[in-house]
């Protein structure tokens, strides 16, 4: 190449150089403008050049290697419009309006894809990907025409995809475009049928799962567990982790209503009465592992521990008698007949020796002791049945008739696998026996059988006393 020549390329470098860094800055400039709300009112001409630049550049990412120049672009393009849709419905219309979504789908997929292909995505591209999802964010606030059109082109693959991806700030804007769109009422309704639900809610609670400081997959989760069919259908077809999720969710939800004593439960009575189907359903998996019934090595060890979770969420519903929830599963009597069937079974396995319900009174460290997959089990099983006996006369004869109230005073021992299971025990006999005097004719017998000691029975506030006639009655030891 002559000299000349070169110095002519050159020249034409330099120009091209200076124009692609005046557009970028102009596009910048006009970014920082669209942050204050009384220019986005004003900017149609200007819209519309951004929409046709992002439009330009969201091609060549699905199509070749970008020049870091177009990545740039694309960039302040998807800056400048999320500025320009803040709170801004004639905006949002204008880029649904000139097919902006689908712009949005493309850049999402080739930003998902190309983060799966290296551990280490380029800061570039992953700040594409949450740029083009705070876009279909702000498009869709307060826009039911906006929630509907993201919703028809980004459900589900797009949805998913970034949901799956492993970017913890994507998957936050995810989780709040989902929740946005989900409160539109004709969305909700299709999604409760739609095939993929399942699949993006344990992409959620794997989130929840990772991430627990994410308030907005956390605030997903919770608008979910107020649409009945959600608990019902996720015990039964997510995965063993994500439903351990769930149920921790449940749970922490049911203690926050239990100390407000106003709250209304998310919980609903169709719900309630799932969780204690499933549990009646499914508990008689924690006794055939326990007993080697399943083999071992290719069991899930993660399904006894979905059931323990299960159970101490059914613990915690029923713990407040001012919430409706505690006369619902009394009003169960299959939930009470198979608990006490369970721990039946538990107590007398337990006295087998050596295995998961064995007794353990080894001091061991709470760490060792919640290796076991049934861990407070038999606690929470004791637990649950003493709350479904409080001041229901129908469950303090049905434990009785059952042959409960005997068990359960055999389970006044400390045992590191059952943390304050004696305390438990306490509790379920005082509500078992509370004007209930059959009750105590049985435990009064069982004193006179040698079965049931004077010191155990103070140990729950009672003592027997001999009748004139021989006969044994049990009396409250405050009344003495």
């Amino acid at each position: 190449m002559s000299a000349s020549m070169k110095s002519k390329h050159d020249l034409v470098y330099k120009v091209e150089m200076a124009s692609q860094q005046h557009i970028l800055e102009s596009l910048q400039q006009l970014t920082l403008k669209m942050k204050q709300t009384e220019n986005r009112w004003s900017s149609d001409d200007e819209l519309e050049d951004v929409i046709l630049t992002l439009s330009k550049t969201s091609t060549c990412m699905q199509h070749s290697q970008p020049s870091p120049y177009e990545l740039k672009l694309c960039l302040e393009s998807l800056r400048c419009l999320r500025n320009a849709c803040a709170g801004c419905r004639k905006n949002q219309d204008l880029l649904i309006s000139r097919k902006v979504p689908e712009l949005l789908c493309k850049l999402i997929s080739a930003a998902t894809h190309d983060a799966a292909q290296t551990e280490s995505p380029e800061e570039d591209v992953l700040t594409l990907l949450r740029c083009s999802i705070q876009l279909a964010v702000n498009m869709v606030t307060d826009n039911n025409q906006g929630q509907q059109c993201i919703w028809d082109i980004l459900y589900p693959g797009s949805v998913i995809g970034v949901l799956t991806c492993d970017d913890t700030k994507a998957q936050h804007y995810g989780c709040m475009l989902v929740l946005a769109c989900l409160k539109s009422p004709q969305i909700l309704a299709t999604f409760e049928t739609s095939n993929e639900r399942i699949r993006l809610s344990e992409a959620v609670l794997t989130i929840c799962t990772k991430e627990t400081e994410l308030d907005f997959s956390l605030q997903l989760v919770t608008f979910l567990l107020q649409q009945s069919y959600f608990i019902p259908d996720s015990l039964v077809n997510l995965s063993s982790d994500a439903r351990m999720t769930l149920l921790d969710i449940i749970s922490a939800h049911l203690s926050e209503e239990d100390e407000d004593s106003d709250s209304r439960s998310i919980i609903d009575e169709k719900a309630l009465k799932s969780l204690a189907e499933i549990f009646e359903k499914d508990c008689h998996h924690v006794i055939k592992f326990a007993a080697g019934g399943e083999e071992k090595e290719n069991s899930d060890f993660k399904v006894p521990i979905v059931i323990t979770k299960l159970l101490t969420a059914l613990c915690i519903a029923s713990s407040s008698p001012s919430k409706p929830a505690l006369s619902i599963l009394q009003g169960r009597k299959s939930t009470l007949i198979s608990s006490l069937e369970l721990l039946l079974m538990v107590h007398a396995l337990g006295k087998e020796g050596n295995n998961l319900f064995t007794v353990t009174q080894k001091n061991l460290t709470a760490e060792r002791a919640s290796d076991n997959p049934v861990h407070g089990f038999r606690r929470d099983l004791v637990r649950l049945i003493g709350n479904l006996s409080y001041r229901c006369k129908t469950s303090q004869d049905l434990v009785r008739d059952l042959k409960g109230i005997q068990v359960i005073l055999e389970q006044c021992n400390i045992d590191d696998q059952n943390p304050f299971i004696n305390q438990w025990a306490v509790l379920a006999i005082r509500n078992i026996c509370e004007n209930n005097q059959e009750n105590q004719d049985v435990i009064a017998a069982l004193r006179q059988q040698g079965v049931a000691s004077n010191e155990t029975l103070e140990t729950f506030g009672y003592e027997a006393v001999a009748r004139g006639d021989g006969s044994i009655y049990l009396q409250n030891v405050k009344k003495r």
